[in-house]
């Protein structure tokens, strides 16, 4: 094929194409043994069909040569069928690849939540939430936000199935870690509470440690990870036990982390490190379904998906941009927030985060 003639041809046409220049190749290499056989094949037949019916053999050789004709025009006529029907199948195939080229796939959800009532005590005239829809695709951030009140733990506890539903559904594909907003320390080693049973993994192990920045901690505790931190956590600080609480659900390498407002108990410097090494895009959990509680309006802009929870409904959700144009309870929350808001998370960088 010359370049010219190539440009107007799809690389499946002339893939097509070589295929059927070698499929006639081998073809008529298999009849140049019967170009030459074939004379000396029908010389011999006649002679011995001569021999048993003797003048009988020209008149079948005649309608023979009568049928040549015959048997051409077949063969021109079944040559452009093949042709047709050639381009009929490249049709078929273009028209199916348009198809599937044309086929949305759907995020696979990890956490889904359809048409679902939830209350805490039966008794309770008020459901805690209400008529609750929402979808967590596999392997993204999810923030949830909203005023105080407005049912963001509660919506966690009813993903664990902590909370007694109603009606609707709730589905979890998947294996589970919780960090709740209010830290639990076992009383034992720090190394204990971290690996919780779990197999010891020197390499992840120290990866969590930095990651939760927990290293300068470890340096002033009298045994290091060996440290007894006693019932209840009471040789840790609150920001110390949060960041264990945190590391042992990193360390456990779990499918979804539903994480309850945990960069709450830290300082601003402590909580950009646990964002962009643990949270983030880039941290740890990067490719694992997250789950978000937070009173950061600075997170957002790095988040997935943001989902705005207001009287125990879902209010609003959408990317952070789509958000921003909708004067909602987005736009509230945010006004309400940035008039609370710490000046010390000034100094986060709200761009895309690509680690420290």
């Amino acid at each position: 094929m010359t370049s010219a003639s190539k440009k107007d041809k799809t690389t499946g046409e002339i893939v097509s194409i070589m295929a059927e220049d070698c499929d006639r190749l081998i073809n008529e290499s298999n009849m140049i043994f019967f170009l030459f056989t074939s004379p000396i094949q029908v010389t011999v037949a006649l002679i011995l069909l001569y021999k048993q019916i003797g003048n009988a053999t020209f008149v079948g050789l005649g309608l023979l040569l009568t049928l040549l004709p015959l048997n051409a025009w077949c063969g021109k006529k079944i040559a452009a069928l093949d042709k047709e029907k050639t381009k009929v199948q490249d049709d078929r195939v273009k028209f199916m690849n348009e198809i599937i080229n044309g086929i949305k796939v759907g995020l696979k959800a990890a956490i889904s939540v359809k048409e679902a009532t939830f209350k805490w005590d039966p008794s309770m005239k008020n459901p805690t939430l209400k008529d609750i829809n929402l979808t967590i695709p596999e392997g993204s951030l999810t923030a949830v936000v909203g005023l105080v009140g407005a049912g963001k733990s509660s919506l966690l506890s009813a993903m664990l199935g902590e909370i007694e539903r109603h009606n609707g559904t709730v589905t979890v594909q998947s294996r589970t870690a919780y960090v709740p907003q209010e830290a639990w320390i076992l009383n034992a080693s720090l190394r204990d509470n971290l690996v919780f049973g779990s197999e010891y993994d020197s390499k992840r192990y120290k990866k969590v440690i930095d990651a939760c920045a927990l290293k300068d901690d470890l340096k002033v505790l009298a045994a290091g990870d060996r440290t007894e931190i006693g019932e209840k956590g009471i040789n840790l600080s609150g920001g110390q036990k949060q960041r264990v609480s945190l590391a042992r659900a990193v360390y456990d390498q779990a499918d979804i982390y539903l994480l309850d407002d945990p960069l709450s108990a830290v300082d601003a410097h402590v909580g950009k490190h646990i964002f962009n090494h643990v949270i983030g895009h880039h941290g740890m959990l990067a490719g694992k379904t997250r789950v978000l509680v937070t009173h950061g309006i600075h997170w957002l802009p790095l988040v997935d998906n943001v989902v705005v929870l207001r009287d125990g409904r879902v209010s609003e959700q959408g990317t952070y941009k789509e958000l921003l144009t909708h004067d909602g309870a987005f736009a509230q929350f945010l006004k309400d927030a940035l008039a609370h808001e710490s000046p010390e998370s000034e100094f986060i960088d709200v761009k895309k985060d690509k680690g420290e």
